[in-house]
């Protein structure tokens, strides 16, 4: 962890360095595993792939901010998400001399990607990449990440898309060795809650950030309530809501009024919120006039079929709020 911690200040320092008052972005990407020992053989995992932070990476590169990117160990990374392909599949022999080369229909792609990739690789100060496993892991590179961001102040976005684990078992509670199945007709597991975090974020480790964190639900009926009730209890600044059928084609912009144009949203009244008692926030700010306000982006046909990524909207979005934080008079803080 020190070692992480260590390229992730020398990495800011370069930014400040080469790319004076630049945006930096740190974003969390792919699921967290919950080992069941500690000599780990077996753990608890969700089907995160990493996709959605990868993609946002690439396009927040694209807007000129420096990304430090937190992500799952053999996860989706920037630029190398677009190949699903095992390589062996990608390359054939070449008949001119020993070797092989990338098959004529590859090419093309893996030329596009390989120039942009190592542009934003080539001055140390655009793409640092960081690797986690585990819960734990994850949790406290979060926060180390995070205290060393708050030195940019308003100009770092913190993109909380990593699919977080709810429930852990702590490492006292874990066994030492691999848990014999000798014997055993069944194994029962008890599990706890995951520290919640989240409003440290805003509230401690990086007070001034723009603060972006993810809402995944099944039920459409609970989207928006579970998304606002997180707004109002953890002081993000925006919430982006997905379900899990159309995650990849539609998703939902959660903020605070006055963090867009007003032309683009749909106001109401969260007053009766799960997150409020007495008209107070868990973060101390009173809700009783708290206006929230809502934007659904979604991919047209003609975008699904010509590949166009809802991260590219959405990053869109992202960046223009971002830009308002900014340029808004006073700090927000909790």
């Amino acid at each position: 962890m020190e070692h992480n911690e260590k390229l992730i200040e020398e990495f800011c320092k370069r930014v400040h360095k080469i790319h004076h008052n630049r945006k930096i972005a740190l974003i969390t990407s792919g699921g967290t595993i919950v080992p069941i020992e500690k000599r780990m053989v077996r753990f608890i995992d969700n089907f995160s792939q990493g996709y959605r932070g990868a993609f946002s990476a690439e396009y927040l590169l694209q807007q000129n901010y420096s990304v430090i990117f937190l992500n799952r160990k053999h996860s989706k990374k920037p630029f190398h998400s677009h190949f699903d392909k095992c390589i062996l599949d990608m390359i054939e022999p070449d008949s001119f001399k020993e070797g092989f080369i990338v098959k004529q229909y590859e090419n093309q792609k893996i030329n596009k990607f390989y120039k942009i990739y190592h542009e934003f690789q080539s001055d140390g100060a655009s793409l640092l990449e960081i690797e986690f496993q585990t819960v734990t892991q994850y949790l406290n590179l979060l926060e180390k990440s995070c205290r060393i961001l708050n030195q940019f102040n308003k100009l770092a976005l913190i993109y909380l898309s990593a699919a977080v684990s709810d429930f852990y078992i702590p490492d006292e509670k874990q066994a030492l060795d691999k848990i014999s199945s000798t014997g055993k007709s069944s194994l029962t597991l008890t599990l706890y809650p995951v520290p919640k975090l989240l409003g440290k974020v805003k509230s401690d480790w990086a007070p001034n950030a723009f603060v972006v964190s993810f809402k995944l639900e099944t039920d459409e009926d609970l989207l928006v309530k579970t998304a606002t009730n997180s707004l109002l209890t953890y002081g993000q600044d925006i919430v982006v809501a997905n379900l899990l059928a159309t995650k990849t084609s539609t998703v939902q912009i959660i903020n605070r009024q006055n963090l867009a144009p007003s032309n683009h949203s749909i106001t109401y009244n969260h007053n009766n919120s799960d997150a409020t008692k007495e008209g107070v926030d868990k973060m101390g700010r009173n809700t009783e006039e708290e206006v929230i306000e809502k934007q659904v982006l979604a991919l047209t046909e003609d975008q699904i079929a010509g590949d166009v990524k809802i991260e590219e909207l959405l990053v869109r979005e992202i960046v223009g709020r971002h830009e308002i934080y900014i340029s808004s008079p006073l700090s927000i803080t909790c």
